[in-house]
């Protein structure tokens, strides 16, 4: 049976990946020409800071628990973890080639004037973090998954999922990540492109990590699916408290630096994000199907439509402030729709980018004879 609330998750992560790309102060850094700046650029900011702690954390804990239902969809004991690799590679390292190829030169062509002006060592660096967009996610995961394929291949016992099945579990996992500084704040402002997603490996990759194994080894057991289902308030409840604490302190001081309160409501957000997915969102509709099946393509295509969209907002002298913003929002959705279309009408195109094959032919209704 499908778990819906994955799907459900997932495109409203890819949402919140929206809004945050174009409300992020860091979007005015890329291109000069956006919204706006000062307090008012931050009002809106604040955003930023209640979901960053858990928005990519939940996209982690969601890919960890979809490698394990991969994995076991015919028996853990017939594990195929080097055909889950290159299926692994197939779905996350195509796309984000292609990205880059057919893609990525339009964010990168918008913003190689700053990059050059003046000369920096890490231009190279640089440019190649525009290059991939937001690709860089299934990049990292697809590191991540390269390295759950040595660990099954070595666990024919299972172990690592059996001790998932325990309560103290999880808080083993608190450790690595009360110790990992956080990535994902704005002590980061006023550095080129995006920085909280490409913070060094020693802030991003091992967090990432830590959240991935935690959806592989505990959220994808149907006891952490139940006590998350029937025990989601216990969680949400001090996880909002915490997320106001920190909108509110973030808020007031740009330059503080995020410490412990941070990241134990990055750790306690995350399966609350998740356990209100399993409660109330584990269902199925035509609007579900829709995002579903877009919510890829959306993510594929957000960083070559946001500069389309800037731009057009800008030819139209649309006021500096909200009303900017708005414009670039339904810019944007309305721009990557139209890409969307146009792209899954091209077979190989869609194939590399969106990880589409041939459609399948809608089945002809079967006459009734009676």
């Amino acid at each position: 049976m499908r778990k819906y609330y994955l799907d459900n998750a997932r495109y409203l992560s890819i949402f919140l990946v929206l809004i945050i790309h174009v409300v992020e102060p860091t979007f005015e850094i890329m291109y000069p020409q956006t919204p706006t700046s000062g307090s008012e650029l931050y009002a809106v900011s604040y955003i930023t800071y209640f979901v960053l702690a858990w928005m990519l954390n939940l996209f982690f804990v969601i890919a960890g628990i979809c490698a394990r239902y991969s994995l076991a969809r015919n028996g853990y004991e017939n594990r195929k973890p080097g055909a889950f690799l290159v299926s692994r590679a197939r779905s996350l390292l195509l796309p984000s080639f292609g990205y880059m190829i057919f893609l990525g030169w339009i964010p990168f062509l918008c913003s190689f004037g700053d990059l050059l002006h003046p000369f920096r060592w890490e231009l190279a660096t640089t440019c190649l973090k525009i290059l991939m967009g937001p690709m860089w996610f299934c990049f990292q995961l697809f590191s991540f998954t390269a390295i759950l394929a040595l660990i099954v291949l070595i666990d024919k016992k299972d172990f690592l999922y059996r001790i998932g099945n325990r309560v103290w579990t999880y808080i083993l996992f608190l450790i690595p990540i009360m110790l990992v500084p956080m990535y994902s704040y704005p002590q980061h402002i006023g550095k080129p492109v995006f920085p909280y997603l490409y913070g060094p490996p020693d802030e991003s990759f091992f967090a990432n990590i830590c959240f991935f194994f935690a959806g592989y080894v505990i959220f994808s057991h149907e006891k952490a699916i139940e006590f998350l289902k029937k025990f989601w308030y216990a969680l949400l409840i001090p996880g909002t408290a915490l997320g106001i604490y920190v909108t509110i302190t973030l808020s007031r001081n740009i330059e503080y630096y995020p410490g412990w309160v941070e990241r134990l409501y990055s750790w306690i957000m995350t399966p609350a994000v998740l356990a209100v997915f399993i409660r109330f969102l584990n269902k199925n509709n035509r609007f579900t199907k829709y995002m579903s099946r877009y919510s890829f393509p959306y993510l594929v295509l957000q960083f070559p439509s946001q500069y389309i969209a800037a731009w057009i907002a800008v030819q139209l002298d649309v006021p500096r402030g909200y009303a900017m913003y708005a414009v670039i929002f339904v810019l944007l959705f309305i721009i990557m729709q139209i890409l969307a279309v146009v792209i899954k009408r091209i077979p190989g195109l869609r194939f590399i980018l969106f990880r589409e094959g041939k459609p399948k032919p809608k089945k002809e209704p079967v006459p009734d004879t009676a």
